[in-house]
């Protein structure tokens, strides 16, 4: 049967205090698991991740709402971000009916001529942060380090509590963050009560979906369907 939230071990004071210690970043290079944040947002994008694991991905933010949408990626060349924007914009347009119309972003790959382009051919204007400026980018680096924060503590306290079946493999990085940006968008913000996707949406949730989420990593047992009916268990077979 499954287990609610609140049966299931929620993360100790200890271990979100390992989470965010950015002492640990030591452990994480030696382990060849290194964060590159190379974008960040204004408008409606971006931060970016890579990790050397063979696995990368696109973060982007909207400035409007906070929205946070998590894409990973095969490899972070300039094709495939598009590919990620692309699937983005689909995404935002399906959640809020809304278009990009501005992306504010570090350089690299958002220089690129194909991402140029492929930006002028949706009429969407492109602004960039100065070298080593990420105070201009300040909101959506503050998004991406919570979303970061989240997901290690995710990963530490599925490595104290449940270490069978490599449920802890650090190659399985991308899943808690893509976890924290669905927990990040849902939870409601002290000051106005409100989440960010209900700002993108416009729409007030009941946060149901929050009542059935569980803690990232732990067991779950799926009931036999017979016994969802009222049914009772067959009997071994002789």
């Amino acid at each position: 049967m499954h287990k609610s939230l609140h049966q299931n071990r929620l993360p100790t004071r200890k271990t979100y205090c390992l989470g965010i210690d950015t002492k640990l970043e030591t452990l994480f290079q030696r382990i060849s698991l290194w964060l590159l944040f190379l974008v960040d947002s204004q408008q409606d994008m971006v931060g970016k991740v890579a990790m050397h694991v063979s696995m990368g991905g696109t973060i982007f933010r909207d400035a409007a709402s906070g929205i946070i949408w998590v894409k990973n990626q095969v490899s972070l060349g300039a094709r495939e971000t598009i590919l990620s924007k692309v699937k983005f914009e689909e995404w935002l347009w399906e959640q809020a009916a809304a278009e990009i119309r501005h992306l504010h972003s570090d350089n690299g790959i958002f220089t690129s001529d194909v991402f140029r382009n492929d930006c002028d051919n949706k009429g969407q204007s492109q602004s960039f942060s100065a070298v080593g400026a990420q105070h201009q980018n300040a909101m959506a680096e503050q998004a991406i380090q919570t979303i970061m924060y989240m997901a290690r503590t995710f990963l530490i306290h599925v490595s104290l509590h449940w270490t069978d079946r490599g449920v802890d493999d650090l190659a399985l990085w991308s899943f808690p963050v893509k976890y924290a940006a669905w927990l990040y968008n849902r939870l409601p913000n002290r000051i106005t009560g409100l989440s960010p996707i209900e700002i993108a949406t416009r729409t007030k949730s009941n946060h149901k979906d929050l009542l059935r989420t569980h803690v990232w990593g732990c067991p779950v047992f799926v009931l036999e369907p017979r016994l969802q009916d009222g049914k009772k268990i067959p009997k071994w077979n002789r």
